[in-house]
């Protein structure tokens, strides 16, 4: 399988920002402000340590992260308490040099449009080729089918299956997948519903058949042909329907090594969706206790998995998201219930996001105006910065291209260098933006409580006048629409007569 290495990140080569504090400060008019200070990891004492099976080099990871992971200051310190528990330095156990006693289980709870799930996403990306694995709460009929799912279905189901169990032959070396045929597929259905890697000297093939919007009939046409060129021995059964097992992607991140998914986070989205059982508590439980030493799963077929806390896969945690339940969402928005509290713990693998801050505003129009967190570097020394703009234009660029080759270096969007290149211009734009629209949020917030404004007002304010982070993009990608300039006066009096 890929080998696992750790990179080094938070340190003078590779600083991250670990802490964003807002402070009281009097202007001139002796009116108190609130200011922002940053702090950093950039030394071998702060350093952490990360694991990955990318075998790309640490400055196309650490560019990667810089881009992508750094979060805006309300979910900095979730950033921070993920990387700590990836980093097996700083989570080691002492117990008799036993494997870390840390939790695998976090889940975190706040408004739509703050982050949660981009953050979580972009470290999954750090930690493995294939990223996270999403899973979509809402969509399960029950909580066990995040290690084995259901199927029922005709032929075409025990055409997978059997297409699955060659794959499955093939990965562990005692067959071969041809790449051609990986090249048929991909040519048909796209190049994410078919992978093949080499690990090891092995030739690694993975097929995710839920990843296409192609038609079922497209499906059964491209599963002959499979057969077809492999000469994997299937018979056909007539359509008769039947119901299949097969592992989740639970079992398939935690147990099976030669599955490419092995390694890999799960993300449960809109955690507080999820059916809730027995089942379900064990494995939270597991995750998120220390003194859980086992875990059982059923997959497929009725197998029992077993897993001890010493062999989660160093790169693998639980994640979990999930938005404040609110009025006029309906039933099926329930709040986190007392058993999954007490297993996780409030405060702890719980974690409540506040609400937006001008910060977050700001440092979200920063980051979609130039494509880097140049919120952070900005704040490092703002006084600085403001008599020496070059000076934070060459980090900004720096870090908008480190780990970049020459042909992506060329993709950047023009407009961002153009920003970074005018840093000074575009922190003005910046903060006069995020301050707006954190404004007109909070201004709207208050409205909606308040009871001298009738009731069909207040109701529209609180459920569809809706300013969020999300908005900042909206609003910046519908600004760039090229829209009619016409004319007037004397010129259009001719054309009409």
């Amino acid at each position: 399988m890929r080998e696992l290495r750790y990179i080094k990140i938070g340190t003078e080569e590779y600083p991250i920002p670990i802490k964003c504090e807002e402070y009281a400060v009097k202007n001139a008019n002796g009116e108190t402000e609130v200011e922002s200070r940053v702090v950093w990891a950039n030394s071998e004492e702060d350093a952490f340590y990360i694991p990955t099976y990318r075998e790309e080099s640490d400055d196309v990871i650490y560019g990667m992260f810089k881009r992508k992971v750094e979060s805006d200051p309300n979910m900095l310190d979730e950033m921070v308490e993920l990387l700590t528990r990836l980093d097996p330095v700083r989570t080691k156990s002492e117990n008799n040099g036993r494997k870390s006693q840390k939790s695998y289980a976090y889940t975190t709870i706040g408004t739509p449009g703050n982050g949660k799930t981009f953050m979580m996403q972009a470290l999954g990306e750090i930690v493995h080729p294939k990223g996270a694995m999403l899973i979509n709460c809402q969509q399960l009929r029950e909580a066990e089918e995040i290690f084995k799912k259901v199927q029922i279905g005709v032929s075409k189901s025990s055409k997978r299956k059997c297409i699955d169990a060659y794959i499955y032959s093939t990965n562990i070396g005692e067959k071969e997948f041809s790449p051609n045929t990986v090249a048929y597929i991909k040519s048909v259905l796209g190049n994410d519903f078919c992978t093949q890697e080499t690990r090891d000297g092995k030739r690694i093939t993975a097929i995710d058949w839920n990843n296409t919007d192609a038609s079922a009939d497209v499906i059964e046409r491209v599963c002959d042909e499979i057969i077809q060129r492999e000469g994997i021995n299937y018979k056909e059964e007539n359509g008769n329907v039947g119901i299949t097992t097969t592992n989740g992607p639970l079992i398939e991140a935690l147990f099976d090594k030669t599955n490419p998914n092995y390694g890999r986070m799960v993300i449960l989205d809109e955690y507080n969706r999820l059916p809730e059982d027995d089942g379900l508590l064990t494995m939270q439980a597991f995750f998120s206790e220390p003194g859980k030493d086992k875990l059982e799963l059923e997959g497929a077929d009725n197998k029992v998995y077993t897993i001890r806390r010493e062999d989660i896969p160093e790169t693998f945690l639980l994640l979990g998201t999930a938005n404040q339940a609110i009025e006029g969402m309906g039933e099926s928005i329930k709040r986190q219930s007392r058993p999954v509290i007490s297993r996780q713990g409030q405060g702890i693998d719980i974690k409540l996001i506040s609400a937006p801050t001008k910060a977050d505003y700001i440092s979200r129009t920063l980051k979609h105006l130039t494509g880097v967190p140049a919120y952070y570097v900005y704040k490092a020394d703002e006084d600085g910065y403001l008599k020496n703009p070059s000076y934070l234009k060459e980090i900004l660029e720096d870090f908008r291209t480190v780990g970049l080759s020459k042909d992506e270096i060329k993709e950047i969007p023009k407009e961002e260098m153009y920003n970074i290149k005018h840093i000074d211009r575009t922190l003005k734009v910046a903060t006069a933006y995020g301050t707006l629209l954190y404004e007109t949020d909070r201004l709207i917030q208050e409205l909606a409580h308040e009871d001298t404004l009738p009731m069909e007002y207040t109701e529209y304010l609180k459920h569809e006048a809706v300013v969020d982070l999300r908005y900042i993009f909206k609003l910046l990608q519908h600004s760039k629409l090229e829209k009619p300039q016409g004319e007037s006066g004397e010129e259009v009096a001719k054309k009409l007569m």
